[in-house]
Order: C-alpha cells, then sequence, then structure tokens
C-alpha cells in the first residue's frame, strides 16, 4: 500500500531566509495560498487565531534525541517527541499565530517561526476547546531573559484575544512571582487574585490553572 501524500497548500513569505536566524518566538509573516485551495478560505476571517501547519523542509529527519539549545542549553536531551524541536521523524511543524488580516490569496499573520518559502500544508481554526487548563508540562526557561518575557507575552496574547495594558502588566506580575517561587506551572503553587479581569485572565493562562 502507497503511504499517505501530503501536497502543501501554500508557502510562507518571511523576512527570515535561515534557520538560525529564527528566534524562539517566531516574526510577523505571510502565508501565501495556492490558488487552487483559496475556495477553503471561506469563513476564516472570522476568527482570530490560527493553528499553521507547516513542512520544515530543512530538518533532519533522523534525529531521535536533542537538548532544546535555543532554549536552553543546559537542560537535559529528551526524545524528540517530547520537545517542539524541528528536527524529528516527520517534520511537521505547529504553531499557534493571530490572524491580522487575508488579503486575496495571503495571509498575514503574527508570529510565525518558518522561514521564507516552508510549505503550509494546513490551515485550522484556533477555537475555545482548544484551551488545555489541566495540562502539565516541563518548564523550560530561555537562557535569555528577554525571550522568557517575549515568550510569555506571546502566550498570553494569543489567549487574551487582545492588547491591553494590562496584558502587559499580566506578563510582569507573572515574572515576578517566577522569580521568588520558580516554576508558576507549579501545581503547588497557589496564586489569589483579586484585581482585574484581564490581569486575572492572563495569570489564568499563563499558570496553567
Amino acid at each position: 500500500m502507497d503511504g499517505p501524500v501530503l501536497q502543501p497548500i501554500g508557502q510562507v513569505l518571511s523576512p527570515l531566509k535561515e534557520t538560525s536566524d529564527v528566534p524562539p518566538c517566531g516574526v510577523p509573516a505571510e502565508i501565501r495560498v495556492y490558488p487552487r485551495f483559496m475556495p477553503a478560505l471561506l469563513g476564516l476571517e472570522s476568527y482570530s487565531h490560527l493553528w499553521v501547519l507547516c513542512w520544515f523542509h530543512r530538518a533532519d529527519r533522523g534525529s531521535l534525541h536533542a537538548v532544546p539549545r535555543r532554549v536552553n542549553a543546559k537542560a537535559n536531551p529528551c526524545g524528540v517527541f517530547a520537545l517542539r524541536c524541528p528536527n524529528r521523524p516527520n517534520p511537521v511543524a505547529l504553531t499557534l499565530t493571530r490572524l491580522r488580516g487575508i488579503d486575496g490569496d495571503v495571509l498575514s499573520v503574527d508570529p510565525l517561526d518558518a522561514v521564507d518559502g516552508t510549505p503550509v500544508i494546513d490551515i485550522k481554526p484556533r477555537t475555545p476547546s482548544d484551551n488545555a487548563f489541566s495540562a502539565v508540562s516541563p518548564f523550560l526557561e530561555y537562557t535569555d531573559p528577554s525571550l522568557n518575557s517575549k515568550s510569555l507575552y506571546n502566550q498570553a496574547i494569543n489567549h487574551h484575544g487582545e492588547t491591553c495594558d494590562d496584558v502587559a502588566l499580566g506578563v510582569r506580575i507573572a515574572l515576578e512571582i517566577g522569580s521568588l517561587v520558580g516554576d508558576i506551572r507549579d501545581p503547588g503553587v497557589n496564586l489569589v487574585c483579586e484585581t482585574r479581569g484581564c490581569i486575572v485572565d492572563v495569570l489564568q493562562a499563563l499558570s496553567g490553572v
């Protein structure tokens, strides 16, 4: 029996040309959808966020273990199924991104962690049911504190759905809590919030309650 055949539905248009240039949190980019698949965009403009699935065509498909060096080079090696690294047997990338607009066959998104020309194999809308507040995962801190801040800010925006001053304040509070207790997502950490709703929403998202 022949195996499944993946057909790209579009490609990434990005200022990033080399994989070494891709920051962990991604950059604003565009996706050009091929003409035959444009009818599939009908109704997509109603969503604020998308799951973008790319095929990392430059990846090492022989890798089974890796150290998340771009996150924390001092972390212990893990199997690639326990990491988000690009090198893996089937290099399918999954990115949650904000849809900034659609102009004909071009989707503007922010952020996207793929180089220019990367094949896009699928686009799915993000829905509220995608939230998993009881999820547990190890917290791999970036060695660069500025990346930690940016990563948390992107997570907060993706969850909250809009930018406002309280989102940035919530991220600052989360970072301060993290400096005091370690991993804010540790089940043993209890947060009691009596403040504005946006801040509570951000802390709820970042703590994974």
